[in-house]
């Protein structure tokens, strides 16, 4: 655990418990709202948490050459995550916009 500063580690797992306090502020409001789409919506933030857990056990094992591969899989995770968010978000405009023109 040497790699990183004090202040870069709490950077890296404040935004590993970002991204788990966002999934479940999301749950809660999806079950508060009963928003069904909203539960589907979750599946599609979990590659960004597992993207996060990805790049602090590279750091916590000292970025060894033989995790290297954690980049990469970081790295694809984090590009299928925006992709799929991307994806989610338009599909929930849709639905805004079909509830919006039947009412």
């Amino acid at each position: 655990m040497n790699a990183l500063s004090y202040l870069t580690w709490i950077v890296h797992l404040t935004s590993v418990f970002e991204w788990l306090n966002i999934i479940s502020i999301f749950i809660l409001y999806s079950k508060f709202e009963k928003i069904p789409f909203l539960k589907k919506f979750i599946f599609s933030l979990i590659p960004s948490f597992c993207s996060a857990l990805c790049i602090c056990t590279l750091h916590f094992f000292n970025n060894r050459e033989s995790y290297y591969l954690l980049i990469n899989f970081q790295s694809f995770l984090t590009l299928i995550s925006n992709f799929i968010l991307y994806i989610s978000i338009l599909i929930y405009k849709n639905n805004i916009n079909e509830k919006s023109t039947t009412r």
